[in-house]
């Protein structure tokens, strides 16, 4: 376990009650790509990962969130109801 200070990230504006995901450094950048509307090409390109591997991720993402796709995921993450936590 690292003794780092976990970072956080999280948009800009809030709508309501947040939840925490704890996800790892890669989901993250992950998150992040899909927040600035990358698709899973540009995703995994940026990162050095194969488009399966970014796949994978989302899906990964997806399931930690309870969303049922990228566009809801982006939409709660804008608004601040999923908040990711790396530790």
């Amino acid at each position: 376990m690292s003794t780092e200070e976990p970072v956080y990230w999280c948009p800009p504006r809030f709508y309501g009650p947040a939840q925490a995901v704890v996800v790892t450094e890669r989901l993250m950048d992950t998150a992040q790509a899909l927040a600035e509307g990358m698709s899973n090409r540009q995703i995994g390109h940026w990162l050095g990962l194969s488009e399966d591997t970014v796949k994978s991720h989302v899906k990964h993402l997806l399931m930690r969130t309870r969303c049922t796709d990228r566009h809801t995921l982006n939409t709660a993450m804008h608004s601040r109801r999923i908040v990711l936590v790396v530790t």
